[in-house]
């Protein structure tokens, strides 16, 4: 009997100037998962969401999925918790919230910028900035990156009100000041961690000035592990 597998693309909402990158990965998941004879189907999150109580009645054997809102997450823990198999997990999706993440990367001693999680309203801000100095990274604090403005580099105590009186509208209730560290942007994608590690690729973010700053890959490669092991994800 073919194994009933199902998979949910991101929000478009979540992949700003890479909605058809996110969406090829998981089609090309999903045609691997047809070539060893599992029977797969694809959902975009909305569609889900409407089909949930089908799903709950008749649900897959497998679930994989690169959706990040919690409305959606949460009929996914359910079929979890009946025993579908989930990749990657929805606890381990929520862990990436960046107000989520921090803590555990923190106690998991990897290196990592000062950061402080701070409220979008009613904060003190030299107060908060009393341990990072500026010019500073202000970041939405739920998750990564959904439009112009949800990551900024802030030169200023005004700058930084100023993102968070837009957070605030727009009902983020958390935000992340962090410090601004020189070096290139890199990317990377890995499939399990330490000896399980099946993959892992990194490559330099496109659009911008590079300097390639000299790094050791093997060190990049184990931090990142670290941090999935941290987070609970096996594909990151």
């Amino acid at each position: 009997m073919m194994i009933r597998s199902l998979g949910i693309f991101r929000e478009k909402l979540h992949s700003p100037e890479r909605e058809s990158d996110d969406e090829t990965i998981l089609r090309l998941t999903a045609e691997s998962c047809s070539a060893l004879g599992m029977n797969v189907v694809l959902r975009w999150p909305e569609e889900f969401l409407n089909e949930k109580e089908l799903w709950k009645n008749s649900p897959p054997e497998i679930l994989f999925m690169m959706c990040e809102q919690e409305k959606i997450l949460e009929p996914i823990q359910e079929l979890e918790q009946s025993g579908v198999r989930t990749v990657n997990k929805p606890i381990a999706v929520l862990n990436t919230y960046r107000d989520r993440m921090l803590p555990l990367v923190k106690s998991s001693q990897i290196p990592f910028p000062e950061s402080e999680i701070i409220w979008t309203r009613g904060m003190d801000i030299r107060r908060a900035l009393s341990s990072i100095s500026l010019p500073c990274w202000i970041k939405r604090g739920d998750v990564h990156n959904t439009q112009k403005g949800d990551v900024s580099l802030a030169r200023s105590a005004e700058e930084i009100e100023k993102c968070l009186i837009s957070f605030d509208q727009r009902g983020i209730q958390k935000a992340v000041l962090q410090k601004n560290i020189r070096g290139d942007l890199v990317k990377f994608y890995g499939i399990g961690c330490g000896p399980e590690r099946e993959w892992f690729r990194w490559f330099y973010h496109k659009n911008q000035d590079l300097k390639k700053f000299p790094f050791s890959e093997m060190a990049l490669a184990n931090g990142t592990d670290t941090a999935a092991r941290a987070l609970g994800l096996e594909i990151y």
